[in-house]
């Protein structure tokens, strides 16, 4: 198995890649890695169209942490404050923990979203996302959110739809006991 980390970086491999699973078609010889960037989920599947198995990795999920016994306790308050990735959940305090956030946060923001080819100051996404976090668990109002930052319905739901790509939040739908309602 060959497996190349930060494919974003290298698109120019994948119809290399292409002509080598046409010349041996055998399952998990490739492993790519690498951020959410559409541009290169569009150029792969055109690329290696039928030829590619895409796989979200989540973050750790809070029973894989009480099961590999991390000090994490059930009552998930900890989990929740650190969240899922490995350095912050892992990390030997709660201050190393929201030390490496920060730092994640910033890097994604001012180095991953202009790398995707977004054009949006960080800034005004990081403020965006401070307010999502704010009406976490809450039914979505782009209106309020928008008058909250100064910005038009068309612009939050863009700023909501870069964020949801990249996988850095998920967007659940209500729930509607009416169909009705629901449509």
């Amino acid at each position: 198995m060959v497996c190349i980390d930060e494919i974003q970086q290298g698109p120019e491999l994948l119809p290399i890649i292409r002509a080598m699973v046409d010349e041996e078609r055998r399952p998990g010889r490739f492993l790519l890695l690498g951020s959410a960037s559409q541009d290169l989920i569009r150029k792969s599947s055109e690329t290696l169209a039928g030829r590619i198995h895409y796989s979200e990795l989540t973050p750790f999920l809070v029973d894989e942490l009480i099961k590999a016994k991390t000090g994490i306790s059930d009552d998930y308050s900890e989990f929740w404050n650190r969240g899922g990735f490995p350095d912050s959940v892992l990390a030997s305090s709660g201050r190393r923990s929201l030390n490496w956030r920060m730092d994640f946060i910033r890097t994604f923001l001012e180095r991953d979203i202009p790398q995707f080819g977004i054009k949006i100051p960080s800034i005004m996404i990081k403020r965006f996302w401070s307010i999502l976090a704010h009406y976490h668990g809450q039914i979505w109002n782009a209106s309020k959110i928008g008058q909250a930052l100064n910005l038009t319905h068309p612009t939050i739901r863009s700023h909501l739809n870069i964020l949801e790509q990249t996988y850095m939040i998920r967007v659940l739908p209500p729930f509607v006991a009416s169909i009705k309602k629901g449509l």
